[in-house]
């Protein structure tokens, strides 16, 4: 062993093994945001576009919270914003809602 043994490392390069990982709990996270979702009623309550403001008081949620949670929703493509609106997604509506004969919910529902 010389000198310079001690600088290279002498386990695999954990780089793959974090991006499983980081893959794993992005997945999770994108998870529970769309069962909370469904739980919560979100896509049946923006069938129509509302504010933040109008959506936590059918919900019984925190305003900031809420406008967190119609941001992230919009990142998955959930929710559609505009100006300060938010409505549900094409998709969202569409196979997400009860009205819908399309609707898909109830494969997602959990029971217990």
């Amino acid at each position: 062993m010389t000198s310079l043994d001690i600088l290279r490392p002498s386990q695999p390069d954990p780089g793959p093994m974090l991006d499983i990982i980081e893959g794993a709990f992005q997945g999770l996270r994108c998870s529970y945001l769309f069962l909370h979702a469904l739980d919560l009623g979100t896509f049946e309550h923006l069938k129509c576009e509302k504010t933040v403001e109008q959506l936590s008081e059918l919900q019984g949620t925190d305003p900031m919270m809420t406008r967190l949670f119609c941001e992230a929703l919009c990142s998955v493509g959930l929710l559609n914003r505009t100006d300060e609106r938010y409505a549900s997604s094409p998709a969202a509506a569409a196979y997400l809602t009860d009205s819908s004969p399309c609707s898909l919910k109830g494969s997602f529902e959990r029971t217990a």
